[in-house]
């Protein structure tokens, strides 16, 4: 589960990039610059670029989504391939150590 908020926090960054990205290109278009080109153009250009990075992340989400179903299936079908390796107490590994003093 911790995969998945690091995904979320880099989806945020991709949010304010494609942001920057788009009012870049506005002025690039226009010829203007970034804050002379309207606060009006700004928000459309907010708005766009939350739209397209909110597809991405569904994208995303449903890729690994689907990746781990598959792998929780075939996990499911070849349980021989994946016995519990049997879990030692500290004292059985530690056996041969043999203190110094």
């Amino acid at each position: 589960m911790t995969g998945l908020n690091v995904r979320g926090n880099l989806y945020l960054y991709l949010d304010i990039y494609m942001y920057i990205g788009f009012a870049k290109t506005c002025k690039h278009m226009r010829g203007k610059f970034m804050y002379k080109g309207g606060v009006h153009r700004q928000l459309l250009w907010i708005s766009v670029g939350f739209y397209f990075s909110h597809c991405l992340v569904r994208r995303a989400s449903y890729t690994y989504a689907k990746r781990d179903r598959e792998m929780f299936e075939y996990i499911r079908h070849h349980l021989e391939d994946f016995k519990e390796a049997n879990k030692k107490i500290t004292a059985e590994v530690l056996e041969s150590f043999h203190s110094i003093r």
